[in-house]
């Protein structure tokens, strides 16, 4: 006779808060948390990505996580992972003063996804040419592994990469176009012939676009200086 399975009811809600929709999950489990591990021992940040695509794929009720916005994505698995090792964990943070490392007792439930950019998905070049914005899902990051790379040579490929994903429609007379699906030299071309105000507003975009955020407050027991912080960014949420 074959063995019961274990821990397999869906059991609690959350909605997601970019788009909006309410989705049945549960823990992962040990077969799951395995997944990370392996992810985290090859110090890809890719590979990170992918462990936690197939682990919200497996938790998560009628989900495709690789179309969900990246704060969605984190979102989602912060719950998971809140009811998986509980909502109570320790991080990580320096002094701002003296630099001494604290250990911080945050909520994991007090963590939040705030979207500033409502007023920036739309906007026009020269007279006529309007611009249309989205934020990057979770494919997109893992076709374009730059995105995530830790080198600092990267950094600059990294944001025009990004930029390339994030501009999603471009308007003039009569058409409007996608503008994924044209060549990336004409691409190229049209982001490299803005001006600086017109630029400006894609790297605005870029700077607000949405992420888990958690502020903190803590003294530092070295110095006594009063740190405020934003904690932001999904590695930054577990010790």
């Amino acid at each position: 006779m074959a063995l019961p399975k274990l821990n397999t009811t869906f059991a609690y809600d959350m909605t997601l808060p970019l788009n909006g929709k309410t989705y049945k999950y549960r823990p992962y489990l040990v077969q799951e948390e395995k997944m990370l591990l392996v992810a985290g021992e090859s110090k890809d940040p890719t590979a990170s990505m992918k462990a936690m695509r197939d682990i919200l794929n497996a938790c998560v009720q009628n989900l495709r996580a690789d179309d969900l916005a990246m704060a969605d994505v984190e979102y989602a698995f912060i719950q998971l992972r809140a009811k998986a090792a509980g909502e109570v964990t320790t991080v990580q943070s320096a002094c701002d003063e003296c630099e001494h490392v604290s250990e911080i007792t945050i909520n994991l439930e007090d963590i939040v996804v705030l979207d500033e950019t409502a007023d920036m998905l739309r906007f026009t070049v020269g007279d006529s040419i309007g611009v249309t914005m989205r934020h990057p899902t979770l494919q997109d990051v893992l076709r374009n592994p730059k995105i995530v790379s830790t080198e600092k040579s990267d950094r600059v490929d990294s944001m025009f990469t990004m930029i390339d994903i994030v501009i999603d429609t471009v308007e003039f007379g009569d058409e409007c176009e996608k503008f994924s699906a044209q060549p990336l030299a004409d691409r190229t071309e049209f982001v490299g012939t803005m001006n600086q105000e017109q630029f400006s507003h894609v790297r605005k975009f870029l700077e607000a676009m949405p992420s888990a955020k958690l502020p903190i407050s803590f003294k530092c027991p070295k110095c006594g200086h009063v740190n405020e912080k934003v904690l932001t960014g999904i590695q930054n949420f577990f010790g």
